[in-house]
């Protein structure tokens, strides 16, 4: 259960990377980490070291070392405080990362109660 639950976490940063990378306008990587992802949490059975499954691109492996080495990706950190809402704004159904920087950047908001206080009001009809 302990391994699941690590591979979880590794199959959630390499996905929030993702997210990331797509805001980055590094659509081709941002899909190479959301295939990994994917397969981490399908896997039926996971290798000692998960860079080494068929799914994980040599451009995942990486990401996928380090975060196995340290804990976390450093890519993923610089990126969390270049965009610090991201992540949050795209736990809303329907909202990716074009949309929650739409959100940002008009209403500066970033959390999911900010967004729901501006959907009371009737401010988020026209934001794509």
């Amino acid at each position: 259960m302990r391994l699941a639950k690590r591979y979880a976490d590794l199959a959630d940063a390499i996905e929030e990377l993702s997210l990331h990378l797509r805001a980055a306008d590094r659509g081709r990587l941002a899909r190479d980490h959301q295939l990994a992802a994917s397969a981490l949490r399908q896997a039926e059975h996971l290798p000692p070291d998960p860079s080494e499954m068929d799914e994980v691109s040599v451009r995942v492996r990486d990401s996928v070392a380090e975060w196995r080495a340290y804990g976390e990706i450093d890519k993923l950190t610089e990126l969390r405080e270049k965009r610090p809402y991201l992540s949050s704004l795209c736990q809303i159904a329907k909202v990716g990362p074009s949309t929650a920087e739409n959100m940002y950047e008009e209403f500066g908001v970033t959390t999911i109660d900010e967004v729901r206080e501006l959907d009371e009001e009737g401010k988020l009809e026209d934001v794509t």
